[in-house]
């Protein structure tokens, strides 16, 4: 595929066809439109530095990389072609750069990964690489300050819903993305998400994990301020 432009590039990365962002976005006026595709992009090449560089110090060197890139970014100056549009998006819909920044810490815990003790603990990663990018798409879509609780909430669940849905993928790179204490409630142990065969109480700590979450979903659909206007 040809690549004429920095909006082209986001879009190729964010929103490729038949992707479900891409659909979702392709109604957007131009500028909104363009906008979204590049901080999904930002987004995106983020997850890919855990996913795609198996060295950790590679990793952290791209990370490195790109923590100077959004002071570029803030500066004007940036070369990148995701640096770019985001220039661009700032310019239009006057985005804060620190939700950038807390996504980029977010990726940063990932290359640092230890674990997560606590419900709060995991909560912290969520925020940063969830509820910082939703809260973003909704400065876009001109929502307002009223609509940043609700957009965080619904962003570190979409992230939580990711990391179920890849959960197997994650977890042979020997990251598992539920709190230790919530294994423990459960009686799992880190090696019985292993087994070929795994017992019922794995089985029971997943529905548990798919309904809490189902529940939260119909919680933020009220909460929401879409469609009032």
């Amino acid at each position: 595929m040809r690549i004429n432009s920095d909006a082209d590039f986001c879009e190729n990365l964010a929103a490729p066809i038949g992707s479900a962002f891409r659909y979702a976005t392709y109604k957007l006026p131009e500028s909104q439109r363009r906008a979204m595709h590049a901080i999904q992009a930002m987004h995106v090449e983020l997850d890919n530095v855990l996913h795609t560089i198996a060295e950790p110090h590679v990793a952290k060197a791209r990370l490195d990389w790109w923590q100077g890139e959004l002071d570029r970014i803030e500066a004007g100056s940036a070369a990148h072609p995701i640096s770019k549009a985001l220039i661009k998006a700032r310019q239009a819909h006057e985005l804060p750069l620190e939700y950038l920044r807390l996504r980029l810490e977010g990726a940063q815990m990932d290359i640092q990964y230890t674990g997560y003790r606590t419900e709060q603990d995991l909560a912290q990663y969520l925020s940063q690489t969830g509820g910082s990018i939703w809260q973003l798409f909704g400065r876009v879509l001109g929502l307002g300050r009223e609509a940043d609780e609700p957009l965080h909430r619904l962003g570190t669940l979409s992230r939580r819903l990711r990391l179920l849905q890849y959960f197997g993928r994650d977890l042979a790179s020997g990251r598992i993305y539920l709190p230790s204490t919530y294994l423990e409630a459960h009686g799992v142990k880190p090696a019985d998400l292993m087994l070929p065969s795994p017992p019922d109480t794995v089985h029971s700590l997943f529905e548990e994990e798919a309904a809490r979450l189902a529940r939260e979903l119909n919680e933020l659909r009220e909460a929401l301020p879409i469609g009032e206007n």
